[in-house]
C-alpha cells in the first residue's frame, strides 16, 4: 500500500488468512486434512491467538492497524466513495451475498488488487478500543474492521468498526496479514 499523507507505505496480504495457510502457520493446530487444503478465511480464532503465532514466526508479519486498513480498503479513493454507494458499488468491492461462507477471491479486486476487503469476513486489527467506547469494563476489546459474508448490504459501513473481545473467538472474524516495508 503506497505512502500517504496519513502513514509509511506498508504491504497488507491481498486476501484474509486461509483454514489452509493458518494450519501450516500454526503447525499445531488440529484440522483434517481437507481443512488444511482449505481456501475458505479462516475464522473463529481470538485476537490474542492470531498475535502470538505472528510472533513466534519471527514478528516481521503483523496485524493491520484500523487506520492502515481504512487507507488499504480506500484504495486512493475519497473516503466518502462508500456511504450511500447503493448496491451496485458495494457488490463489486466484496461478496456480500448468498450469506455463506465461500472461498476467498470470489470477488473482483479493489484499485490496491485486495480482495474481500468488505463480505468475506470481518478482520482484527492492531488496535485496542479506545476510551470512550461503550464497552464493558471486563472485555479488552479490539478493533474489527469489514463486514462479513452474513452482512446485508444495508449494514455495510467500512468506516464504522466494530469492537469484539480479544481473547474469544468470534464466527466471521478473521485477520489478514500486514508487513512494514523498508524505506
Amino acid at each position: 500500500i503506497p505512502a500517504g499523507a496519513d502513514g509509511a507505505p506498508f504491504f497488507l496480504a491481498k486476501h484474509e488468512l486461509t483454514c489452509g495457510q493458518w494450519s501450516r502457520l500454526a503447525g499445531e493446530w488440529e484440522v483434517s486434512p481437507r481443512d488444511a487444503q482449505s481456501v475458505l478465511a479462516v475464522d473463529r480464532l481470538p485476537w490474542t491467538q492470531c498475535v502470538s503465532r505472528l510472533r513466534a514466526v519471527g514478528g516481521w508479519i503483523r496485524l493491520p492497524t484500523a487506520e492502515e486498513w481504512m487507507r488499504a480498503m480506500n484504495a486512493g479513493r475519497d473516503p466518502g466513495w462508500l456511504v450511500d454507494a447503493g448496491d451496485a458499488a458495494i457488490s463489486a468491492e466484496g461478496t456480500l451475498g448468498p450469506g455463506r461462507h465461500g472461498p476467498i477471491d470470489q470477488a473482483g479486486a479493489n484499485p490496491f488488487g485486495l480482495c474481500e476487503m468488505l463480505g468475506g469476513v470481518r478482520e482484527w486489527t492492531a488496535d485496542r478500543a479506545t476510551t470512550g467506547t461503550r464497552v464493558n469494563s471486563d472485555v479488552r476489546a479490539r478493533v474489527v474492521m469489514g463486514w462479513a459474508f452474513t452482512s446485508t448490504h444495508s449494514q455495510v459501513r467500512a468506516s464504522r468498526p466494530d469492537l469484539c473481545d480479544e481473547r474469544k473467538p468470534h464466527s466471521e472474524v478473521g485477520f489478514r496479514i500486514a508487513r512494514d516495508l523498508m524505506p
